[in-house]
């Protein structure tokens, strides 16, 4: 079985899992997977492993049926590019400098793939 580090978000910025070193530790130190998932404007209601008559999302429901599921979504931002700085950063979009749509990101500011690749993973 494969480990996974696992940040997902439908609407905006969701919860985030991450596992415990030891967790990594019993895999013989795998690099973890990363699954990202976001959705704009996505309802509660809008998979199908909530029955959406439309909706596909064998994916999610594949994640679903396996025990992972997000039931609670928050968003940093009603506005996209904000809410992206959010997920990136870590920090409040104001802090992170993008107030609302197209704003860039500050280069002095440090993203979860930085943070990321500094560990090796």
């Amino acid at each position: 079985m494969k480990t996974a580090l696992l940040c997902l978000s439908l609407f905006a910025l969701g919860p985030t899992l991450f596992l415990p070193s030891e967790a990594l530790a019993k895999e013989g130190a795998a690099k973890p997977h990363i699954i990202f998932v976001m959705a704009d404007d996505m309802g509660w209601g809008q998979t199908g492993y909530r029955g959406h008559p439309v909706l596909k999302t064998p994916n999610l429901d594949a994640m679903a049926a396996n025990g992972l599921r997000f039931e609670r979504f928050y968003a940093g931002n009603p506005v996209c590019s904000p809410t992206r700085a959010t997920v990136l950063t870590g920090r409040t979009n104001d802090r992170a400098g993008v107030l609302t749509h197209g704003y860039a990101l500050r280069l002095q500011e440090k993203t979860i793939a930085q943070a990321l690749k500094g560990t090796g993973m």
